[in-house]
C-alpha cells in the first residue's frame, strides 16, 4: 500500500518560482542575481503531500479521460512565463491544494489546454489536481475533464526548475511531433522533489 508522506519541497517551488518570475520582477539565484523578497511568496505555504509515484519508461501512451480542479490563467509563451510563475505563487500562497476537494492523488499537475493554433498563440494555464468529481468547485476555481487522447510522453530529469524549461524548449523545436494542440500537462510527484536530480513526467497530446 502506497502511503503519503510530507516531503520537504519548498526550496524547489521556491527556485520554481524565482525561475519564471526573475524577468518580470529581478533577477534570481539562478541566473546570477537576487530576486526582490522571495520569501514574500511563500509566507502561507506550508508544504504538499505527495505519494510514491512510479514513472514508467514509454514514449507513447494512450490516457482515459480525468477530471481536474485548479486555478487558471490566460497567457502565452510571448511573455516569457511571467503568468505562469504568478500563477504557481498564486497556489502556493494562498494554499489551494488544500482547498480542492476530491483529489484522487497527491500530485500536482501543470496543464495547458484551450490552444488558440500551436505553441506560439494565446492559451489556458492550470495549476491543479486530478479529482473523482466536478460538483463541487470551489469559487474562483476552475474544474474541467480532460478527454481520452495519445501521449507522446517527455521525462524531464535534472536540476529543477531548469530541466523543465529544458525540456519544453525541445519540444516546441520538435518538427517531427504530430501535436494535436488539446490538452498537454506536466505531473510533479515524489521524483519532482530531489532539486538536483528531479524527475518530472510532460504529456503531450499527439494524432
Amino acid at each position: 500500500m502506497i502511503r503519503p508522506r510530507i516531503l520537504g519541497i519548498k526550496q524547489i517551488y521556491t527556485d520554481f518560482l524565482k525561475f519564471y518570475l526573475c524577468k518580470s520582477v529581478s533577477y534570481c539565484k539562478i541566473c546570477g542575481l537576487i530576486i526582490s523578497n522571495p520569501t514574500d511568496i511563500l509566507l502561507s505555504f506550508r508544504g504538499i503531500i505527495f505519494t510514491e509515484k512510479t514513472t514508467k519508461s514509454m514514449s507513447n501512451h494512450s490516457e482515459s479521460a480525468f477530471k481536474v480542479i485548479g486555478i487558471s490563467v490566460r497567457t502565452s509563451n510571448k511573455v516569457e512565463g511571467k503568468d505562469i510563475g504568478n500563477l504557481w505563487a498564486k497556489f502556493m500562497d494562498e494554499d489551494i491544494f488544500e482547498k480542492i476537494p476530491n483529489k484522487t492523488s497527491y500530485d500536482v499537475y501543470g496543464i495547458y489546454t484551450d490552444y488558440e493554433s500551436d505553441h506560439t498563440g494565446n492559451y489556458t494555464a492550470i495549476v491543479g489536481c486530478h479529482v473523482s468529481s466536478l460538483e463541487e468547485i470551489p469559487e474562483e476555481m476552475v474544474g474541467l475533464t480532460i478527454p481520452g487522447s495519445n501521449y507522446e510522453i517527455f521525462t524531464a530529469k535534472g536540476n529543477m526548475p531548469e530541466c523543465v524549461y529544458g525540456k519544453w524548449t525541445e519540444i516546441w523545436q520538435n518538427k517531427e511531433l504530430e501535436r494535436t494542440y488539446s490538452t498537454d500537462f506536466e505531473v510533479y510527484g515524489t521524483k519532482s522533489q530531489n532539486p538536483k536530480g528531479a524527475e518530472v513526467e510532460i504529456f503531450i497530446a499527439v494524432k
